[in-house]
């Protein structure tokens, strides 16, 4: 197998989660909450796709200027990757205090979109476009 096509994301229902999310953490969270999981998790494809999309925007992917809300979840997002078991309880508590449980779900729901995205990317063997 050299590589399988590229997943569709509406697949795996990222598109109806972001629709979800984004009038709330807005588009640019999105795009912040998808590249910081894309990135811990080293995947090349969904990587490059998500800082194209921050720097046609000007933003700098490697030092972006963030809020507190867009931090967290930047945050979040590479726990989510790194070290799912040993998310800290102090962590947490600043995400309890930051989203309504409703949110805090639907945020690891579009997490989960993401890393899946992710690892069929990595497993399907999907190159990055250059």
């Amino acid at each position: 197998m050299d590589f399988l096509p590229l997943t569709r994301a509406d697949d795996l229902g990222w598109h109806s989660l972001r629709d979800e999310i984004a009038p709330w953490i807005g588009e640019r969270a999105v795009t912040l909450f998808s590249y910081a999981i894309s990135h811990e998790y080293g995947s090349a494809v969904t990587t490059r796709y998500f800082r194209e999309i921050l720097t046609s925007a000007g933003d700098d992917p490697d030092h972006p200027q963030v809020t507190e809300t867009e931090q967290l979840i930047i945050d979040w997002g590479r726990l989510i990757v790194r070290s799912p078991r040993e998310i800290p309880d102090a962590f947490y508590i600043r995400l309890e205090a930051a989203f309504a449980p409703e949110r805090r779900l639907a945020l690891l729901s579009f997490a989960a979109r993401v890393v899946a995205i992710n690892l069929v990317n990595t497993v399907g063997r999907v190159p990055a476009d250059d």
